[in-house]
């Protein structure tokens, strides 16, 4: 349990800060790295579409992986850039002995701070989706070669499965792509069944 966390934080340095990146296709235009100046956004589904969540269009979008069943990735900003923001959108059930949401949130912060260098909690609070109530939290981490992330998690609870929206960023980037992965999170769908 909280593996899924696990991996998808795991999936999260690699993909995004650590390996060899694609080239922009725009690369060479005027890009806003964050979004388009349409503000398109774009709905994907997950492969059971029990959840559904929006984009910008100009971002890359992998479809299941075992360890996130969404994730999306910023375009290169230029050839200097060398950190992909993302956004990782996966499932899964809480452990056993967890009773709770803030249960889950608890434990899967107590495993991560074991996995991540420099782990440092930061600010928390309450979340709300189509009704389903949830939580957020921040914290920071540092890569190896010491770059220094920060992330944030969306965390809600139906029926025992933690849905988690984890957006990253490098700590120097994250103020202005904060607003943003806010406006990803409010996409965010529970498709109740």
């Amino acid at each position: 349990m909280v593996k899924t966390f696990t991996y998808a934080l795991i999936s999260l340095v690699l993909l995004a800060g650590c390996s060899n990146h694609k080239e922009n296709p725009e690369k060479g235009k005027a890009q806003n790295k964050t979004e388009k100046k349409d503000n398109s956004l774009v709905e994907y589904f997950s492969k059971d579409s029990s959840y559904s969540i929006s984009f910008p269009e100009n971002w890359e979008v992998k479809k299941g992986r075992q360890s996130f069943q969404l994730m999306a990735l910023t375009p290169l900003a230029d050839s200097t850039d060398k950190f992909r923001e993302d956004i990782i959108v996966f499932r899964e059930k809480f452990p056993k002995d967890v009773k709770d949401l803030d249960g889950y949130i608890d434990y899967t912060k107590k495993k991560i701070s074991k996995l991540l260098k420099d782990y440092k909690d930061g600010e928390s609070g309450k979340a709300n989706i189509n009704g389903l109530s949830g939580r957020w939290f921040e914290y920071s981490f540092t890569l190896n070669k010491n770059i220094k992330n920060k992330c944030l998690a969306y965390v809600y609870d139906k029926d025992k499965d933690a849905y988690v929206v984890l957006a990253s960023a490098l700590d120097t980037t994250y103020d202005s792509f904060k607003p943003l992965f806010e406006r990803i999170d409010s996409t965010f769908k529970i498709n109740r069944k």
